[in-house]
């Protein structure tokens, strides 16, 4: 059984430093077609309805479940129903609108997750290593270090990779001219 091995890659308050390394890694790893919905998307943990609205209006090119557009909807400012209230989850149309969603979604909220899934990471025989689909993944969280959505606010934002084996996250960072900033956790 493998795990997927959650690599911290930058920590900087430069959130398009973050993207510029992020977009050297997609250029790596060849982005899967797929027809499932979570390909890139944009996390966020919105407590009430009139800021899932902002949200939405800030990011009109996302996609939605119907449930999250019909909250957001709903005329009144109530509390968003406890079963949608840790995420919003919004799918952007290809990787590369990530930044602008991003910049986009900070204007109103301000701890998000953007995650690209459905990446291959390339294959390394010098290393032993096959290309894989299997925990290639990449994720940037603004304004927060920590897996969760409503961990402290901090000034700095974080890039991480996901990899299965550590061997494969260094030989990616080294790539992109980055290396790995601390321990990796399981996903």
């Amino acid at each position: 059984m493998s795990h997927n091995l959650v690599f911290p890659l930058l920590r900087t308050p430069d959130l398009d430093a973050v993207f510029d390394l992020a977009d050297r890694l997609l250029a790596l790893g060849a982005v899967a077609e797929s027809e499932r919905i979570d390909g890139t998307e944009l996390w966020a943990r919105v407590p009430t309805r009139t800021a899932l609205k902002q949200l939405l209006e800030a990011v009109p090119e996302a996609r939605v479940h119907e449930g999250i557009r019909k909250s957001a909807e709903t005329p009144e400012d109530a509390p968003v129903p406890p079963e949608d209230d840790y995420g919003a989850y919004l799918e952007l149309p290809t990787p590369q609108h990530a930044r602008a969603a991003t910049h986009a979604a900070l204007r109103v909220h301000d701890r998000l997750q953007v995650h690209w899934n459905d990446l291959c990471w390339p294959a390394v025989p010098a290393l032993g290593l096959s290309w894989t689909r299997r925990h290639a993944h990449l994720q940037v969280n603004t304004h927060h270090e920590a897996e969760g959505l409503d961990h402290p606010w901090t000034p700095h934002h974080m890039l991480y990779l996901h990899a299965g084996d550590d061997r494969h996250a260094e030989w990616l960072a080294a790539q992109v001219g980055a290396t790995l900033i601390g321990e990796p956790y399981i996903h």
